[in-house]
């Protein structure tokens, strides 16, 4: 997901505000997966099974966590876009919601290392180029993937099983 507080020191606050929505975005879409996932691992033939919630439980906390989250960014983000439309939008209102946003988890998805001598803030908040975005479909299933690993196994175990894949940092 995309990270608020990532943002270079001199990001004015409508930036930071823009990446909030471009991080609550990206939350809604994870949450739409994850929501999937946990849907097929809890129920059959489309009908919730309580042994399945049961045997699930993890994994169906660790949902209820994933969607108060995604719910947390996307109110700091609706935040901070009314306050610019109020022209209120300060400093201390954009450090707010970047840093509001920034204390949930980074998950970082392929964005391994900057070539040559580019600044790697450069490098992980420009827009993706359009072989990337071809990419995209196959790289958010690995960030569903990822995130379900999350839930079920914990941070330790995804960080070992996905921070390297094909010896590329993910």
């Amino acid at each position: 997901m995309t990270n608020p507080a990532s943002v270079p020191a001199t990001a004015s606050p409508a930036t930071i505000v823009l990446q909030a929505r471009l991080a609550a975005d990206t939350a809604c879409l994870v949450l739409d997966l994850a929501t999937r996932s946990v849907r097929s691992r809890v129920s059959v033939d489309g009908v919730l099974s309580s042994a399945l919630l049961e045997q699930e439980q993890r994994a169906t906390h660790g949902l209820a966590w994933l969607a108060t989250y995604s719910e947390a960014i996307r109110e700091l983000a609706a935040y901070g876009e009314r306050l610019e439309s109020e022209g209120r939008l300060g400093d201390i209102e954009g450090l707010l919601v970047g840093i509001g946003t920034g204390e949930y988890l980074r998950v970082r998805v392929g964005i391994g290392r900057p070539p040559g001598r580019q600044d790697p803030a450069d490098f992980v908040l420009r827009p993706f180029g359009s072989e990337e975005r071809k990419e995209l479909p196959l790289l958010l299933e690995q960030v569903a993937d990822a995130i379900e690993s999350l839930v079920v196994a914990g941070l330790e175990r995804t960080q070992n099983v996905y921070n390297s894949i094909d010896g590329k940092a993910t």
